[in-house]
């Protein structure tokens, strides 16, 4: 298929933005891990179309949380002054994410809610 060799990323319950990332390895080997898949004798449970259409939106809803927290995470610089701009920067920046699905509406509503 002439792509990139990529392995799977994994979420690590003390990495903050390894669920996000996890998730967007999934949506850039898409088209080759469909293939793997569909190639196997016995096909194991599998994504479907519309879990791929949640997969997308969850990424669009945690892009902004990344940002934030990459700058949080600085070590050459104080980032306590940050804080309060930041949440309210990821507060706006998420409500302007469009979410296509029912899943995405509910994990923006519980992020802004928290």
């Amino acid at each position: 298929m002439n792509l990139p060799i990529l392995k799977l990323k994994q979420d690590v319950s003390t990495r903050w933005n390894s669920c996000l990332i996890m998730l967007e390895r999934l949506l850039k080997i898409k088209d080759a891990l469909c293939v793997v898949v569909s190639q196997l004798p016995k096909v194991p449970d599998f994504l479907n179309a519309d879990e791929w259409i949640i997969l997308h939106d969850c990424v669009k809803i945690l892009k902004p949380a990344e940002d934030m927290t990459k700058i949080l995470s600085a070590e050459k610089y104080p980032t306590i002054s940050l804080v309060i701009p930041l949440y309210r920067g990821f507060q706006s920046a998420l409500r302007n994410v469009r979410a296509d699905t029912e899943v995405g509406k509910i994990l923006k509503t519980k992020l802004l809610d928290a």
